[in-house]
């Protein structure tokens, strides 16, 4: 099971619902706050519903959903207990299950990241020909990047990523765009060929750190709800 404490954070926004609601009625929701995060489990403003305090019953269970980067997750929680003063709090117990909600499409954020890549062509030695690039931005599902190396979209790309913190990573890459900026500038737009789950997991989690990161300094906003 994934780790809550690696995709929870105080004053993060959430959505609620029962889980009745899930089970009867799954497009109602309720807005919800993360309040504190301790040993014990997860602290959420109480609901509120046309001025009315949602009913979340201790004993319980509530769905936490979370809606970041290339998947929404599901927070199976049981509600623990339930206080009115000073404010109205919900103190759930660390989620008995989690559910991952693949997205339709890859969100991307801005990156950059440096990059070898190479369309196959050797030198009189016999070696491989890597240029360098940076990125420009990143998903789940490809990258783009500029570069003054004249490229076609029939040109097969291998793709050398470093990733912070990571060794690097070796993908295969299509060409899906080209624009011409300027007389030796080209900005090239890559969808990953053959990639297994095991390596797009690790720039997704880049990617969720990368994401959440923008959201603290105000660059990105945080998406509200699944797409």
């Amino acid at each position: 099971m994934l780790d809550p404490k690696k995709l929870l954070v105080i004053n993060q926004s959430i959505e609620i619902q029962k889980k009745e609601d899930f089970d009867n009625d799954p497009d109602k929701y309720y807005a919800s706050r993360i309040e504190d995060i301790n040993e014990k489990g997860i602290v959420i403003g109480t609901p509120i519903e046309k001025s009315v305090l949602v009913d979340l019953r201790p004993n319980s269970t509530v769905i936490i959903w979370l809606n970041e980067a290339i998947a929404s997750y599901a927070l199976f929680c049981r509600v623990r207990a339930r206080i009115y003063e000073p404010l109205p709090l919900t103190f759930l117990d660390w989620p008995h299950d989690i559910q991952r909600i693949q997205r339709r499409n890859y969100v991307r954020v801005p990156a950059s990241l440096q990059i070898e890549f190479s369309t196959g062509e050797k030198d009189a030695e016999g070696k491989e020909i890597f240029h360098s690039a940076l990125t420009g931005d990143i998903s789940g599902g490809g990258l783009n990047f500029t570069t003054s190396v004249k490229l076609s979209t029939k040109d097969p790309l291998k793709i050398i990523l470093h990733l912070p913190g990571q060794e690097e990573i070796v993908l295969e890459g299509k060409i899906t765009w080209i624009v011409h900026q300027s007389h030796n500038r080209y900005f090239v737009g890559i969808k990953f060929m053959k990639i297994s789950e095991g390596i797009r997991e690790h720039i997704i989690k880049y990617i969720f750190i990368r994401q959440r990161d923008l959201i603290r300094k105000g660059v990105l906003q945080k998406p509200n709800s699944p797409t």
